[in-house]
């Protein structure tokens, strides 16, 4: 899962828009968009869930999506795309059951790299 913004700062008022791609493909499965802020704990750093932000799009046939993001408030955001995870792909990789009575392999819910962007 990856994720990407046009840009890495922006003025307050303005727009970046942010991309993701889910591999393996899970087109028509939403996606939502996350606020997220920075924990440091023994030099590591985790992020936390601050709040999901009410866009969620649908992956496309290509596995994409895309978002706009727009805020009024100067400072330092961290964002991340959250994927719910779900059955569709067999052991072998393909959507085909290769034998029948075959268990789907499950894909655990992930998220994506966070992105940081600063806003002036």
């Amino acid at each position: 899962m990856s994720l990407r913004s046009t840009k890495a700062s922006m003025l307050r008022l303005r727009s970046t828009t942010l991309t993701t791609a889910v591999k393996p493909n899970f087109a028509g499965t939403k996606v939502t968009l996350q606020l997220v802020k920075p924990v440091r704990t023994v030099g590591v750093t985790k992020y936390t869930l601050v709040k999901s932000l009410p866009t969620t799009k649908v992956l496309s046939a290509s596995s994409t999506a895309s978002f706009t993001w727009t805020t009024s408030v100067k400072g330092t955001y961290y964002l991340r795309v959250s994927f719910p995870g779900g059955l569709k792909y067999y052991a072998d990789g393909t959507t085909t059951e290769p034998t029948p009575g075959a268990a789907k392999v499950p894909h655990v819910a992930n998220v994506s790299k966070v992105v940081k962007i600063v806003v002036k």
